[in-house]
């Protein structure tokens, strides 16, 4: 492998990594899924939730307490 074909993967693999620190800041509730084949990360996947909150500010996990 040349010197340049290293540097050209090292930047690919910089600019993956900042697609996966991009997602985590961008979402406040939910998951980044990281999708990697044969070492080298392929997708990133964000996926975000809302949490919405009952008229009296009931949360969703007290909405099952009757």
């Amino acid at each position: 492998m040349a010197y340049g074909e290293r540097e050209v993967k090292l930047s690919a693999q910089e600019r993956a990594l900042r697609e996966v620190y991009d997602a985590i800041r961008r979402i406040r509730f939910g998951q980044v899924i990281v999708h990697v084949q044969d070492g080298v990360i392929v997708q990133v996947d964000a996926t975000e939730r809302t949490r919405v909150l009952r008229s009296g500010g009931t949360s969703p996990s007290n909405l099952s307490e009757g």
